[in-house]
């Protein structure tokens, strides 16, 4: 407000009162992220109750012995990120190189990274919304590693269906010709193997079920 009230007499302030407005929106949209992650807490089952584990966290310096390389590559933002960004290249080569046209939208934070589009029919310019369209999400992780997606990446699944896709593409800094494993509507083929994380907003999906429907989708029993 108090920008608002500036921005008449200081054109420059318009930009400082954009920036504000838009922060303000990702904290209000981060916020009914985090609550919708909540969500299932409220349905309380009856029944007895067992003790299935027990989980103690500790620094990496308190903790015994060395901590597996792969857990601190997972954990390490830098080498996370470079992952990803390496993999929606792979992904952007393999959509252009069957004459499709990509998009990048992963920082426009709506639950997938790439919206890749098919051709169009050359007489009516119509294309099919479910598939003449893919909506993409790309992870990028070393082989035989767990996928983890957000509750926004999760329920942008369930409400996208068949037009949305889970690409993954193993090791991709190391191996840049790599081919991504394509998954179309993941909420339904990997519901059986996802597992929510709700404190933490994720879904952890193993490699082992990654492979195994993408086989069933191809044919391949390899």
């Amino acid at each position: 407000m108090s920008l608002r009230a500036r921005e008449a007499a200081a054109s420059e302030i318009a930009l400082a009162r954009q920036r504000a407005e838009n922060d303000l929106a990702d904290l209000q949209r981060t916020r009914q992220e985090r609550l919708d992650g909540l969500n299932p807490l409220e349905v309380a089952r009856h029944g007895p109750l067992r003790h299935l584990a027990t989980a103690v966290v500790l620094p990496a310096t308190a903790a015994e012995g060395p901590v597996p390389p792969d857990l601190l590559d997972d954990l390490d933002p830098y080498i996370t990120r470079q992952s990803e960004l390496a993999a929606e290249d792979v992904v952007i080569a393999h959509e252009t190189g069957r004459g499709w046209e990509t998009e990048k939208v992963g920082h426009l934070k709506i639950g997938f990274d790439i919206r890749s589009l098919g051709p169009a029919d050359s007489q009516t310019g119509y294309r099919d919304p479910v598939s003449g369209v893919r909506r993409i999400e790309v992870k990028g992780r070393k082989k035989d590693q767990h996928i983890r997606l957000t509750t926004n990446e999760w329920y942008k699944a369930q409400q996208l269906g068949d037009s949305f896709w889970l690409y993954v593409v193993w090791d991709p800094l190391n191996n840049p010709a790599a081919l991504p494993v394509m998954i179309q509507n993941p909420a339904r083929h990997l519901e059986h193997a996802a597992k929510p994380v709700v404190s933490a907003r994720f879904y952890d999906i193993s490699a082992d079920a990654i492979q195994s429907v993408a086989a069933r989708a191809t044919g391949d029993p390899t």
